[in-house]
Parts: structure tokens; C-alpha cells; sequence
């Protein structure tokens, strides 16, 4: 194993390393404090958020912590560009034993984000959508859909960025 280790590494240390392209400078605007408010089946709930640049700028790493009748719950969060896939990638953990992979496109100010989870054992397609209202303001909703049947509206609310 130790072999293997030191020939890659010798291979990557003769490529030069790669520098983050236009796709990551998109998510600059991502990094920072936020606080999120919004209303999940008729509950309110405060999220705050804090995004901070991975080493080497190709990824954030956001840490979330969200209060609401129901309890607590933290959650972490890395956001990326594939640039294989031409989308960004987005994956998130909570405290509850839940986690989402989801794959984005931006156009303009809008950011729309797909992927499946469950709910009750059931596979559930789930779409975010984002829409930058200026560099520290932000609306979002949250869609689902079981079993190609209608969206229906899981959560919206607003993010707002510290100053």
C-alpha cells in the first residue's frame, strides 16, 4: 500500500495542480454567514448557516444549525462543480441520520437543484430552487414528488447574508 501511496503521489507531483475556474467563483457568493427563515409544513424555523472555502477553493464547506418546534438539528454541507457532469454538486448530513445528494445548474440568479431521498421508505424526487435577489439576499423553495406524481411545496423561506 505504501508503494501505490508513493507512486501516485510522484505521478500527481509531475502534473501541475489544477486552479478553480469560473464554476467555483460562482459559489463566492455562497461563502460567508447566512441566516435562513422559512416555514416547512406550517412550521417556522431559523436556520443559520456558515460556508467557508475548502482548501485550494474548488469546495465549500457549510456547517448549519436549525431551530424549530420540533428540536435542533446541525447539519454539514460541501458544494462543488463536476466538471465531468457539467453541474455542481451539493451533499448534506444532519444530526437526524439523514443525507441528500443533489446536482445543480445555475442560470442568471437562479439556481435549480435535483436528487432523491425518502420519506417513510419511499424514494421521493426532491428540487430546490434558489433565486438570488442580490449578493446577500436569497428566496428558496423546496419541492417533492412521489412517484412522478405533483410537486408539492416541502419548505420556502428567505437567507440573508451577515454583513
Amino acid at each position: 500500500m505504501l508503494a501505490i501511496s508513493l507512486l501516485a503521489g510522484s505521478a500527481w507531483s509531475q502534473t501541475p495542480r489544477p486552479t478553480p475556474g469560473l464554476e467555483q467563483s460562482r459559489l463566492e457568493n455562497l461563502a460567508g454567514r447566512w441566516t435562513i427563515e422559512g416555514e416547512s409544513g406550517g412550521d417556522r424555523f431559523t436556520r443559520t448557516e456558515t460556508c467557508e472555502w475548502f482548501a485550494g477553493r474548488f469546495h465549500l464547506i457549510c456547517q448549519s444549525e436549525v431551530a424549530s418546534a420540533t428540536g435542533a438539528v446541525k447539519g454539514q454541507s460541501i458544494i462543488g462543480y463536476d466538471p465531468g457532469e457539467s453541474t455542481y454538486t451539493f451533499y448534506f448530513i444532519s444530526s437526524t441520520g439523514t443525507g441528500i445528494f443533489m446536482r445543480g445548474t445555475v442560470a442568471g440568479p437562479v439556481w435549480t437543484w435535483n436528487g432523491e431521498l425518502r420519506v417513510g421508505g419511499e424514494p421521493m424526487k426532491a428540487r430546490t430552487t434558489i433565486t438570488d435577489q442580490s449578493p446577500t439576499s436569497y428566496i428558496f423553495k423546496m419541492e417533492g414528488s412521489f412517484a412522478g406524481g405533483p410537486w408539492i411545496l416541502l419548505e420556502e423561506g428567505r437567507g440573508t447574508k451577515a454583513q
